[in-house]
């Protein structure tokens, strides 16, 4: 009896523990959200663009991140190479709170950039290092500082 009591007492803990840390990993973080913008926009993913305002992806009536991938698209058909080579992927990404209210934050964001480089056949690392404004919008995180440092 004693040891299914035990092993009943065993189960319900981990239920316990791993609800709670599921609920505490999916707390939304200006930090968070800056780390999975940088990802997403690095690797020319669509989604890069639900994690700005409005003010940081348009400017002049022009959406930035679609120019930017324009831009990579013709740079890699330019070479004979498709989009997916120029998808760069980050490494050792340490963010730091600068400032940080109810609705406003400032995030720096450090990390290592790396690319594969199809016609030299190694890994070139590219420091990054970038601070971003965010603002609290409909209750999500979102950036608000233009995105023109990354181009």
């Amino acid at each position: 009896m004693k040891k299914i009591l035990s092993f009943g007492l065993v189960i319900c803990l981990s239920i316990f523990f791993q609800t709670a840390f599921i609920l505490v990993e999916s707390i939304e973080t200006p930090q968070k959200v800056v780390t999975a913008f940088c990802k997403s926009f690095y690797q020319l993913d669509d989604s890069a663009i639900d994690y700005l305002t409005e003010n940081a992806y348009m400017a002049d009536d022009i959406n930035m991140i679609k120019l930017y991938k324009e831009k990579i698209q013709k740079q890699t058909n330019a070479c004979g190479y498709r989009m997916s080579y120029a998808k760069n992927f980050l490494f050792k990404i340490e963010t730091h709170t600068i400032n940080q209210n109810a609705e406003e934050a400032t995030i720096q964001l450090k990390a290592k950039k790396t690319a594969i480089i199809p016609w030299l056949r190694y890994r070139k690392l590219t420091p990054i290092d970038h601070t971003f404004r965010l603002v609290k919008e409909n209750g999500h995180w979102k950036i608000n500082s233009s995105i023109d440092q990354l181009l």
